[in-house]
């Protein structure tokens, strides 16, 4: 859960796209396949570690995490699989952050320590989603009420600022957002179940992403490359994500409008004038990318090392988050 709490802080939208076809592959050409590693009981342990760095205005503020992760296949059926992550030992350096803001994110971590994530896999080992949602809305709910209260904390509050509070903790853990903020890593990983790529080859390909504010999907274009690692006993895979610029930056800014309603700050025409005018303006150099990069077994099928890079710039600030997931042996 480190990561999911963290993101809280920067309202991150995780980019899960699924892949459906490829375009421009040789469909005579033999294509590299690796076993699927999941059965029952099946386990593996990973660090992971995670950085963020925002910068806005030349000034930086970075936040860094570790964890220890165990992967273990509960249940193997017809259907598919659930495969159990499990955090160990969640860390965070707040770096300069001020010493209030965390101690509450230590505290929000704390209080999520003990909850794991249940991922349902299909029979071919890709994500299909979270199968514990259920139990962990409700926890992640309260404690990001207690988190976003603490921060907005000012005295006394009014009405307008309680409904801004209320507002911004429906937005933060509404299902549909909720449930892709913890599948962004577990989708992520399970991605590359099984191959099925031609060795050295360019794929380029345009999907869809679910829009967790509801509406129309969000176009992306997607970039794979196959190769062999430095390490013959791995295959690295790189895989390339990049929403459409227009369709994601309408998302980030339906999401900013949704939290600073004018129910919510007032009916002030001039306020909400130069609301609109950031965000149009926040809008028009918007980017969000991202990559992932993992090296395979060849013989198990079990991913050694999982590398993803997220890149946003939206509202004058540009922020870099990186996630690492290492096996140990």
């Amino acid at each position: 859960m480190l990561k999911e709490v963290l993101a809280v802080l920067a309202l991150a939208w995780p980019l899960v796209a699924i892949a459906q076809q490829d375009d421009g592959a040789d469909a005579t050409a033999e294509t590299i396949e690796w076993p699927l590693p999941w059965k029952q009981g099946t386990r593996i342990e990973y660090d992971q570690s995670y950085r963020a760095v925002e910068s806005r205005d030349g000034k930086q503020v970075a936040i860094t995490g570790s964890d220890r992760i165990v992967l273990e296949i509960v249940r193997a059926d017809e259907a598919g699989f659930v495969q159990r992550w499990t955090s160990t030992d969640p860390r965070i350096e707040t770096g300069d952050l001020p010493e209030s803001l965390a101690a509450t994110l230590r505290a929000t971590i704390e209080a999520m320590r003990d909850l794991a994530i249940d991922v349902q896999l299909d029979k071919e080992g890709a994500f299909a989603g979270i199968a514990n949602l259920d139990e962990i809305h409700p926890r992640y709910r309260e404690a990001m009420r207690e988190m976003v209260e603490n921060l907005t904390a000012t005295g006394k509050p009014d009405a307008a600022a309680k409904a801004a509070v209320d507002r911004m903790i429906d937005m933060l853990t509404a299902r549909p957002v909720l449930e892709q903020q913890l599948a962004d890593i577990p989708a992520a990983y399970n991605f590359v179940s099984g191959g099925g790529l031609e060795l050295d080859a360019e794929y380029e390909y345009e999907d869809s992403g679910t829009n967790p504010l509801g509406g129309e999907p969000i176009p992306m274009r997607n970039r794979l490359h196959l190769t062999t690692a430095d390490d013959p006993r791995f295959h690295a895979l790189t895989w390339e994500v990049e929403p459409d610029a227009q369709a994601a930056s309408a998302l980030a800014a339906q999401a900013a409008e949704q939290m600073l309603a004018p129910q919510a700050f007032g009916q002030d025409a001039g306020a909400q004038e130069k609301l609109q005018q950031a965000l149009e303006q926040a809008r028009a150099d918007a980017k969000f990318t991202t990559t992932v990069s993992y090296l395979v077994d060849k013989a198990t099928g079990v991913i050694e090392r999982m590398e993803q890079v997220e890149v946003k710039r939206f509202g004058g600030k540009d922020q870099k988050t990186t996630t690492l997931l290492q096996r140990r042996h």
